[in-house]
């Protein structure tokens, strides 16, 4: 691997592993949950996870490094299932989603800084995959949104 692909190999393998904790954590909700919707809900966030991850995975490839295995053990992220589990856990549907959108505002927050920290190293393609993989990531946030007030308790 050329020394100018190391930052732009690791700013892929951390992105990887925010997909890889969003396919955990959705794949173990959706077997976890008997709600149409939500299973619904949680078969597109592991989607978008899977897609995004075998673009990130093609240019670790493309660029001469590995791709990461595994999550990323983040402290937020751990806090994170942790209250989705709980929500499982409890049975309600509507903890279940509101712990879902808050984990999902850590992904988003998340899949940005490590974009813009690492913007300089990527090149225009590279910039072009990465915008698009976090358009997707709001859009499954807005879905997230939406799917919530479904399970708002009436006024």
């Amino acid at each position: 691997m050329h020394a100018s692909d190391r930052k732009p190999v690791e700013t892929f393998n951390d992105l990887i592993g925010i997909n890889n904790n969003r396919i955990e954590c959705y794949s173990f909700a959706s077997k976890q949950n008997n709600s149409g919707i939500l299973r619904t809900l949680f078969g597109r966030l592991v989607e978008t996870s899977l897609s995004c991850n075998q673009e990130l995975i093609t240019e670790v490839y493309k660029l001469g490094g590995v791709p990461r295995e595994g999550t990323l053990g983040t402290s937020s992220f751990f806090r994170a299932w942790l209250r989705v589990h709980a929500a499982l856990v409890n049975g309600h549907n509507g903890s279940v989603i509101d712990a879902c959108h808050d984990a999902e505002c850590i992904v988003r927050v998340s899949y940005s800084r490590i974009m813009l920290s690492n913007w300089e190293y990527l090149n225009t393609l590279q910039k072009d995959m990465l915008s698009s993989q976090l358009q997707r990531m709001r859009y499954d946030f807005n879905q997230v949104s939406n799917v919530s007030m479904v399970f708002a308790p009436a006024a």
